[in-house]
């Protein structure tokens, strides 16, 4: 089918209603708000002796985003963009739009990826100092020190058609946020929690 900016490695659209051009006509409406089927997470706390561990873990299971236009960027992936000389690839041949040079793909199916993660969030280990050291300092009876990792691991798809392609900690940050209120078309809207990073973190501490 024709359609306005056709070009080699660009997008292809699907003429929905077979009258042979690609127009208004051929949209489809698909809801997408970043809602997860499932989402699930646990904390667990274990003691041995002196000793004690914890871990938390989090994920959204069914989940899907969109990327690109105001929610995510495509990230890395336009690195991988079709050339002449890059064929084998399913990002599209970038154009310029929004301000920049980018994949054309706003208003497509393209944007919409697999959201779901797994994300091992926090691990701590701590000992607590035995009365045998602490002795009559009744101060220090409850003297711990311990060590905290945070954002640890994230196991998400990396490679699958409908990978996502930005920064895995992007994932725990958009959430479905009725006080933004429906669009236009009375969707509801996924909106950021923050678009600050969140790298893995270690810290040493002591509680008394």
């Amino acid at each position: 089918p024709q359609y306005p900016g056709i070009r080699v490695g660009a997008l292809s659209y699907a003429d929905l209603n077979n009258d042979g051009i690609i127009t208004e006509l051929d949209q489809e409406y698909q809801e997408v708000n970043g809602l997860p089927s499932v989402e699930y997470g646990m904390n667990v706390q274990v003691g041995w002796k002196n000793f004690d561990a914890a871990v938390q873990i989090w994920g959204m299971a069914g989940r899907t985003v969109a990327i690109g236009g105001g929610f995510i960027g495509f990230g890395n992936e336009n690195l991988n963009a079709w050339t002449t000389v890059n064929t084998d690839t399913h990002v599209p041949a970038l154009g310029i739009g929004g301000g920049g040079v980018q994949s054309q793909a706003g208003g497509t199916s393209y944007q919409f990826r697999n959201g779901s993660f797994f994300k091992f969030s926090q691990f701590t280990l701590g000992y607590t100092l035995p009365q045998t050291v602490t002795g009559n300092m009744s101060w220090l009876s409850d003297l711990r020190v311990y060590f905290t990792l945070d954002n640890i691991w994230y196991m998400y798809d990396k490679k699958g058609a409908n990978r996502f392609p930005s920064e895995p900690w992007l994932l725990d940050q958009i959430n479905f946020t009725p006080g933004a209120g429906p669009d236009a078309h009375g969707r509801g809207q996924g909106n950021f929690e923050s678009r600050h990073p969140k790298p893995l973190a270690a810290s040493i501490g002591i509680n008394i």
